[in-house]
C-alpha cells in the first residue's frame, strides 16, 4: 500500500494518461435505508488499484495505491457493489485529471472529487455532512 493523496484540495497527477480497467463502488446504507457512494476502487492499465474515498467529517480525500484488489471490501452483504466502470461506460477510458476541492453549495462546504477522462466523460464525487452524491456526465 502506499498513499498518494491525503489532504484538503489538489491534484493526483500520478495516473493523467492511464486508461480505467475498472471502477467499483461500495456503497453504504445509512439508517434512513438510503444507498450512497462509500469506497471506490480503480484499476488502472498498469495493473495498480486505486482506493479512495472522501472522508464526510473533515472533506478531504484519502487516495491509496495497491499492487492487487482487497477483497474484504467487496465480500460484505451489508455493502453492495456498484461497478461504476460498467454502467457509465468508463471502462478504456483513459484519465485526463483528478482533483479535488471544497465548494460551497448554498450555505455548506462540500468535498468535490472530479476525474476528467479524455472522452469528454466526468466522474464527480460530492460529500457532504449530509452523505454521498455520484454524478457521471
Amino acid at each position: 500500500m502506499k498513499t498518494i493523496f491525503q489532504d484538503y484540495e489538489g491534484s493526483i497527477t500520478e495516473l493523467n494518461g492511464q486508461k480505467c480497467k475498472a471502477l467499483l463502488c461500495v456503497q453504504v446504507i445509512d439508517g434512513e435505508k438510503r444507498i450512497t457512494p462509500g469506497v471506490f476502487w480503480l484499476n488502472v492499465c498498469d495493473g495498480r488499484w486505486h482506493r479512495f474515498f472522501l472522508d464526510s467529517s473533515y472533506y478531504f480525500l484519502s487516495w491509496t495505491e495497491y499492487n492487487e484488489l482487497n477483497l474484504s471490501d467487496l465480500e460484505d452483504d451489508d455493502y453492495p457493489v456498484l461497478d461504476v466502470g460498467k454502467k457509465f461506460g468508463l471502462e478504456d477510458c483513459k484519465i485526463a485529471k483528478i482533483e479535488m476541492r471544497q465548494v460551497q453549495v448554498e450555505m455548506e462546504h462540500v468535498g468535490l472529487l472530479i476525474i476528467y477522462f479524455s472522452e469528454e466523460r466526468t466522474f464527480e464525487l460530492k460529500q457532504s455532512g449530509r452523505g454521498a452524491v455520484l454524478t457521471v456526465l
